[in-house]
């Protein structure tokens, strides 16, 4: 005869189990609910913006030798957030070629034995149409852009002027319709932008960049 208290025993053990399994599951869940948070925020936080000049530098060329816009993507070789920008940048620039000077600028380290040519940012740089790929040792051009962050996008125009400054992705590592990418997009095809300036998302070109600053949303077309 099978004892009652034996049997209690082993169905309250056995709720026990079940509860255990219902607590390890709940606190797995809690755990990466708070790491996906974790993620996102971090993909959501824009670099710094640095301070490009509001007319193009004089090393880069005089301006009257310029008869169409100017467009300068500056890019560490080694942020894999920056692939996504130049997956933006490869798409606009395809939509509307020959309109503007394309130049792309890989931070490279000097003291690394590494060649940058065979990074996965060189790799696809090098698949935009026309654009000029240009080794930055140690990220002086950038210095001199006054630029902090990978994926930053610079756009003069044939006279010089400063017509758009920001990062083509909504956030890092990520492709997808953004006013960034909308404004570089616009100026391309001859349109004024709604906003001239996006903040930029990728990694700091230097190692002691200032702290992030976003610009302000563009407001939303009509």
């Amino acid at each position: 005869m099978p004892s009652c208290g034996l049997s209690l025993f082993s169905r309250r053990r056995s709720g026990f189990g079940r509860t255990c399994v219902w607590c390890a599951a709940a606190v797995w869940l809690v755990a990466a609910g708070a790491g996906f948070g974790l993620l996102v925020d971090f993909d959501m936080t824009p670099g710094a913006f640095g301070n490009p000049a509001g007319f193009r530098e004089p090393d880069v060329e005089p301006a009257e030798k310029h008869s169409r816009l100017l467009l300068m993507m500056f890019v560490h070789s080694e942020c894999p957030c920056s692939r996504a920008s130049l997956a933006e940048l490869r798409e606009v620039v395809a939509a509307n070629p020959q309109t503007a000077d394309v130049r792309i600028y890989l931070r490279t380290d000097s003291n690394s034995s590494a060649d940058w040519n065979t990074t996965a940012s060189a790799r696809r740089a090098a698949e935009i149409q026309g654009a000029a790929v240009i080794a930055d040792a140690d990220g002086a051009i950038a210095a001199r852009h006054n630029v902090e962050t990978s994926g930053h996008v610079v756009v003069y125009s044939a006279a010089g002027n400063l017509l758009f400054s920001g990062g083509m992705t909504a956030a890092r590592g990520h492709v997808s319709e953004n006013p960034g990418k909308s404004a570089v997009s616009d100026l391309l095809a001859g349109r004024q932008p709604v906003c001239p300036q996006h903040s930029v998302f990728g990694c700091p070109l230097f190692e002691a960049a200032s702290p992030a600053a976003a610009r302000p949303p563009c407001p939303a077309r009509n």
